[in-house]
């Protein structure tokens, strides 16, 4: 019997255990190394931080996912990781020897070049800024809040933060502020998504700063590398996005970083690791960090996996070109948007909602 170790608690762990509750493996011995017995489901942060879901609600239950698959459960968070050795050490000190290991520990969201903010808060990993968020949101004031980064990440937070502290705070008026490095934000996305999220962002009374980036904090200011300044109580790192550092101190093959994986999700280097999520690097074809294209590695990974234990062929997983976006607009609204054409339809937030809350209860 061959012992798997699967590290992080990511969408594609998520995924890869509920396939094996119909699919049991006895020639392997699985155990799940993540600090929190809870996944947060990264399409519903919009709406908790909005306030329309509570945190349960965008939380899947991991240690209840082990125990219907047999899984040992380990809560403790990866440390380092010795390839050559084949064991990981967890933070309480605990040295745990594998076979095979899987990593989906996700990313952190800030910028290696940042500059020194004090108390900012990383929208990744994402358990850590739900709680920052629900502290914020207790606030006996309203505050200011900066958000940099202006991809589909940094929009629909902005819209979900102004529509939380409007409804919170009514008679006040601060400023929320989305900060794009890029000449205009929505670089990466669809024109016609973007002039429409663009026009919501305005409607919302959000300011935006685009082409400029953050140089330095002081007495509750931003300052930009334009010259320009905003008030900011709490800044959010959308923007950038760093790999854990013992991953890097691994001896696996990494860029910038994250570890190199073949499109089987193997290690480029180390055939009895495999990389999935947000932390793999792709060697052959980039792929945006998006929950879908990991939730959808899932399955292909378990069996690759368990396929590797056996000695047998090995399939690619090969990511879809696009998806559907369901983006939230910060109140009971959405918008969706493939292969170029972006739509505003009644229903669709009740849409996504139904979508995102059948993958929570698996």
């Amino acid at each position: 019997m061959k012992a798997l170790l699967l590290i992080g608690g990511g969408h594609a762990h998520v995924t890869a255990l509920r396939w094996l509750k119909q699919n049991p493996q006895p020639h392997l011995k699985i155990s799940l190394l993540t600090p929190d017995y809870r996944s947060v489901y990264s399409g519903m942060v919009p709406g908790f931080v909005a306030g329309h879901f509570a945190r349960k609600d965008v939380e899947i239950d991991l240690a209840g996912l082990c125990r219907d698959t047999g899984t040992a459960f380990i809560e403790d968070a990866a440390s380092y990781l010795d390839v050559q050795q084949q064991y990981v050490t967890t933070a309480k000190g605990i040295n745990i020897p594998y076979d095979l290991a899987s990593i989906d520990v996700g990313i952190v969201s800030h910028p290696l070049a940042a500059p020194p903010i004090p108390d900012s808060i990383a929208a990744k990993p994402m358990a850590c800024f739900l709680d920052s968020w629900e502290t914020v949101r207790s606030a006996m004031h309203a505050p200011n809040i900066a958000i940099i980064g202006a991809g589909l990440g940094g929009v629909e937070l902005a819209l979900s933060v102004r529509h939380a502290m409007s409804s919170r705070f009514r008679a006040e008026t601060k400023s929320v502020s989305l900060i794009e490095r890029n000449t205009e934000i929505l670089a990466q996305a669809a024109p016609s998504l973007g002039r429409q999220l663009r026009k919501k962002l305005v409607e919302a009374g959000i300011d935006l700063f685009e082409g400029t980036e953050p140089t330095a904090w002081q007495d509750n200011a931003l300052q930009l590398s334009d010259g320009r300044s905003l008030k900011a109580d709490h800044v959010f790192w959308v923007a950038g996005a760093a790999p854990y550092d013992w991953l890097s101190r691994s001896g696996l093959e990494t860029e910038e970083g994250f570890p190199l994986t073949q499109a089987s999700l193997q290690s480029v280097s180390h055939p009895n690791v495999f990389i999935a999520g947000d932390t793999a690097r792709f060697a052959d074809k980039p792929i945006s960090r998006a929950g879908v294209y990991a939730v959808r590695q899932g399955p292909v990974l378990i069996r690759n996996l368990a396929a590797q234990a056996k000695g047998d062929p090995l399939e690619n997983y090969n990511p879809q070109k696009d998806y559907m976006k369901l983006v939230t607009l910060g109140s009971r609204k959405a918008l969706v948007e493939k292969w170029g054409i972006t739509l505003s339809l009644p229903g669709l937030w009740v849409l996504k909602r139904r979508i995102d809350e059948a993958f929570v209860r698996g």
